[in-house]
């Protein structure tokens, strides 16, 4: 169907009527509990707190947006697509899922009811990979006319410790790329996202790092493949 395939296998009425009994039981506890949560998958790996909101707008969130909506993270720091979201009502949670495989910029998401269990489980091990972390990033695709002022307010709002712009071998020549340490984990997830924004007329790409692939490179011209960490 697309480009997935689809594996069909005989059923029974009676296997089928098991199945939904089941599904039914565990919504109804669900309900009884007060977890009114969903997984989004398919998400744009550009997408933050309030693209996904405004996506569910018209929801009403269980706290804050930034309490309520839990952006999965892999071990580099990079986005995986998925969030959890927890809505205050289970009128909520219907207008939640009636948006399955809407668009979000050009990508549809899936979204499926889930629980607090299942959600604390995602998001305690994306929590563990932000502790692994440090809290610097490499950026890439600068103007080479950019100054480190200009970094700063490109990411204005966020806590930078330390920056430093590439050159090369001479260093003369602006490579366009330069290392940012933030204060904390949570302002370089926050400047993560803002992968793709223009610099003056420049998308600029924004890779989790660290102060030793920081300290190796200072001087040496950059190399393009994927940042190891």
């Amino acid at each position: 169907m697309g480009e997935r395939w689809v594996s069909v296998a005989k059923a029974t009425h009676e296997a089928m009527v098991n199945d939904l009994n089941k599904c039914e039981m565990i919504q109804q506890k669900l309900d009884e509990r007060g977890e009114f949560v969903v997984k989004v998958r398919g998400l744009p790996w550009s997408s933050n707190t309030e693209d996904i909101a405004n996506f569910f707008s018209g929801c009403n969130l269980k706290e804050d947006k930034d309490t309520s909506i839990n952006i999965l993270r892999n071990s580099e720091g990079r986005l995986t697509g998925q969030a959890f979201i927890e809505f205050g009502d289970a009128e909520s949670l219907n207008m939640g899922l009636s948006k399955n495989r809407e668009h979000m910029g050009k990508r549809y998401l899936e979204v499926s009811r889930s629980s607090k269990d299942e959600m604390c489980k995602f998001t305690e091990k994306s929590n563990t990979n932000s502790k692994m972390r440090e809290p610097v990033v490499l950026c890439r695709g600068l103007p080479f006319s950019a100054t480190e002022d200009d970094v700063a307010n490109f990411f204005s709002g966020l806590e930078i410790v330390d920056l430093q712009m590439v050159y090369d071998t001479d260093g003369i020549r602006p490579m366009g790329k330069c290392f940012v340490q933030f204060a904390s984990i949570k302002d370089s997830e926050a400047a993560m996202n803002k992968f793709g924004e223009k610099m003056s007329n420049r998308y600029i790409e924004i890779f989790q790092s660290n102060r030793k692939y920081w300290y190796a490179q200072e001087g040496v011209p950059m190399q393009e493949e994927p940042l190891p960490v």
